[in-house]
């Protein structure tokens, strides 16, 4: 029996993501997992959106905290990196992959450019860096959102095998995508 403290509530969510999505996820299936009341479940968690937003922070503050993600010295490759990783994440976790890209605690992370998600945090920062490193104008809020658009997509295109994984279409995508 798993004891309900917020930190196990949010791994024992991220394995139910990971081997069975996050859509049918609730708070008492989730309470009942572990032996516990939907009340000491609520006392961590007021509703499911609230987790969700404690699990999305949980899983970008992993992400963010790689090394190799926060070298600022060629963002363009990092950023590479990063994208390609996804991928790499998503053919091993795909379900997990697509709550972090795309579940409801998200709604706001486009807005004002307010992410407060350190991973997405970062991703801007390659952005803004990128703006410098290279010298020609562009929209550092509309170069996130085509980033994340190209993403999500590809993600798409593989999961229903109208693509495969390439690496270099990745770079080259990106390169595009910064270039224009």
């Amino acid at each position: 029996m798993v004891k309900a403290t917020r930190e196990s509530l949010i791994k024992l969510t991220i394995k139910e993501i990971t081997d069975h999505g996050y859509q049918n996820i609730t708070l008492r299936g989730l309470a009942a997992e572990i032996n516990a009341t939907t009340g000491v479940v609520y006392s961590h968690f007021k509703s499911k959106n609230e987790l969700f937003s404690a699990v999305t922070l949980s899983l970008s503050n992993d992400l963010a905290s790689r090394d190799v993600y926060n070298d600022f010295s060629d963002s363009k490759a990092t950023l590479i990196k990063i994208l390609d990783d996804v991928i790499k994440w998503y053919e091993t976790k795909p379900n997990l992959v697509h709550f972090f890209l795309a579940n409801p605690s998200l709604n706001h992370v486009f807005d004002d450019n307010k992410l407060e998600l350190p991973f997405f945090d970062l991703i801007y920062k390659h952005i803004e860096n990128i703006h410098k490193q290279i010298g020609h104008d562009f929209n550092e809020r509309e170069m996130y959102i085509r980033l994340w658009s190209f993403i999500y997509g590809y993600i798409m295109l593989l999961e229903q095998k109208m693509a495969t994984t390439n690496p270099e279409f990745v770079t080259k995508t990106v390169e595009l995508l910064i270039n224009e």
